[in-house]
């Protein structure tokens, strides 16, 4: 078990196979844009192509337009996107050039062989995954093995350094109580419940020093969020299901709220500022989640009676939010939704907010947390040192335009581009003005350093499991396991929510949710049955 998560955190070189097949391209056309002047060449004139991709990489493709003058238009609605839509499946539209911060999920690299397995010229600048925290009242500086071990009985190694963060992110393993060994968490409502789950966050309290009420991170549809769970190993997150990045309005409220550690919901409807956050009478996804304006969430102070025909516990359920918290749209101001989990932590002064993103999280005033001692330096990204680095690419389908994938217009625009950022001296001064690292230190230099991680064959991507789908009155769908005990099913609708035991997280008030006579109490760790 050791070894194979050392080779995973190390993310050296692995054989691609070279057989070929045909993907099944898809229908989706090229798409017309309006060029947006404040960096398309204004010898484009009014229309541009559309390039979907990474959010992440936002303002190194708009400065990769700007100085390629090609007329292109970019869409940041997130590496899983790009990735559709450059090999034709469940795509916007087609196109031959794909911004992601992460590889290719290993069926598309193992489908499509030398034709879209990325080489050193595909990897733009370098990038870290950050654990943000708040730099003004004190803050958590370093996750050490001392700190994260520990709360996994049957994982006491220190070979990820970050335990209790990935179990505070989704959830305390159920083999662990069952067979005793490590397998990863699939974020159901008992193992986000876990009474390990609240210890793990206590001890991230602990060393915040103070309470931390939200983790904020990116969703579904982000390579950002897949470099979370791939180095920390968990599969889901414990707010659930959160696709909703097409960066508009109410984006952010077509993600699950469905987390069983609760805080207060967050006073948003005041607060013209940050863009508004899903919040629920848990543990009924109520109101649901569908992003379509402001009747789609609850505010702090709203109840759900004991007398509405909605509420099937006999106890008034206050509105309330879990402690990860999944963004889709920019607070106002903010180009990327990276940056705006970095302001939210930056401008929280009572220090109570912690969140995971880009490098770029750290440009809104937070800090970010070594692991283990080590930094996230460019350095020790480069080398593989840091825990969390990745590569951020601009992957490319050769094949576009001779297959009919895309059209010979469409591929001149994407061309410019190619040609221009794929040349490493033209993005190292993008790399860090935009506050990433170039992925060799002389940036007219070959990648041919056996030390340099980045110069290797790129590992691919693990791909996104289905997230849960929580809602525990919603019919049982054959992809998405129910959040209460993770089974599918075609018909019949998902269980109730069982009641959790003394030590377990529960809903704040909801008494008929804690068992054995137990009551629901907040506490500096969060709601626990007591």
């Amino acid at each position: 078990m050791a070894s194979t998560r050392k080779s995973l955190m190390r993310m050296i070189g692995i054989a691609i196979p070279t057989s070929m097949a045909v993907l099944a391209m898809g229908s989706g056309s090229a798409t017309a844009a309006t060029c947006d002047t404040s960096y398309v060449d204004a010898s484009c004139g009014s229309t541009c192509q559309s390039l979907y991709g990474s959010d992440t990489m936002t303002q190194v493709i708009k400065d990769s337009i700007k100085g390629s003058k090609a007329c292109i238009t970019y869409v940041n609605t997130g590496s899983g996107q790009g990735e559709k839509n450059i090999t034709g499946s469940g795509q916007n539209y087609n196109q031959g050039l794909a911004p992601m911060s992460r590889n290719f999920t290993q069926s598309i690299l193992t489908g499509a062989a030398a034709a879209y397995n990325p080489t050193p010229d595909n990897v733009l600048c370098l990038d870290a995954a950050v654990n943000a925290v708040g730099n003004i009242n004190g803050h958590i500086q370093n996750l050490p093995c001392s700190a994260t071990s520990g709360n996994n009985v049957c994982d006491p190694t220190c070979d990820i350094n970050v335990n209790s963060l990935a179990i505070a992110l989704g959830g305390y393993p159920a083999s662990c109580r069952g067979s005793g060994t490590w397998s990863n968490s699939g974020a159901t409502t008992p193992e986000c419940a876990d009474p390990q789950r609240v210890a793990a966050i206590a001890k991230l309290t602990a060393l915040q020093g103070a309470r931390i009420d939200h983790f904020y991170r990116r969703d579904d549809k982000s390579g950002t969020q897949d470099t979370f769970r791939e180095r920390l190993q968990f599969n889901r997150w414990c707010n659930g299901k959160s696709e909703g990045n097409v960066n508009a309005q109410w984006s952010n409220l077509k993600n699950y709220d469905l987390d069983p550690v609760r805080r207060t919901c967050t006073n948003e409807h005041s607060d013209t500022t940050h863009a508004r956050t899903h919040c629920t009478y848990y543990p009924l996804n109520i109101p649901m989640a569908n992003g379509t304006g402001e009747a789609d969430t609850c505010f702090n102070g709203d109840v759900l009676l004991s007398t509405d025909s909605r509420n099937p516990y006999g106890v008034n359920i206050p509105c309330t939010q879990g402690w990860v918290v999944a963004l889709s749209e920019t607070d106002t101001g903010h180009t990327d939704i990276t940056v705006s989990i970095g302001q939210r932590i930056g401008t929280d002064f009572n220090g109570q907010t912690m969140g995971g993103a880009g490098l770029a999280v750290l440009n809104a005033g937070s800090a970010g947390v070594t692991l283990n001692t080590v930094s996230f330096e460019d350095f020790n990204v480069r080398g593989g040192h840091y825990a969390m680095w990745r590569r951020l690419f601009l992957q490319r389908n050769p094949a576009a335009l001779s297959s009919g994938y895309i059209t010979a217009a469409q591929d001149t625009e994407e061309q410019k581009l190619w040609s221009w950022a794929s040349k490493r001296a033209n993005l190292c001064s993008i790399c860090s003005n935009d506050g990433f690292y170039p992925p060799i230190v002389g940036c007219a230099q070959t990648c041919d350093d056996p030390n340099n991680q980045t110069c290797l064959t790129a590992d691919p991507g693990l791909g996104t499991p289905k997230m849960n789908i929580g809602a525990e009155t919603e019919a049982k769908d054959p992809s998405y396991p129910c959040a209460a005990d993770g089974t599918t099913g075609s018909s019949g609708n998902c269980p109730a929510i069982p009641a959790v035991g003394a030590g377990s997280a529960c809903n704040v008030n909801g008494t008929a949710k804690c068992s054995g006579g137990k009551s629901c109490t907040y506490a500096a760790t969060g709601s626990v049955c007591q």
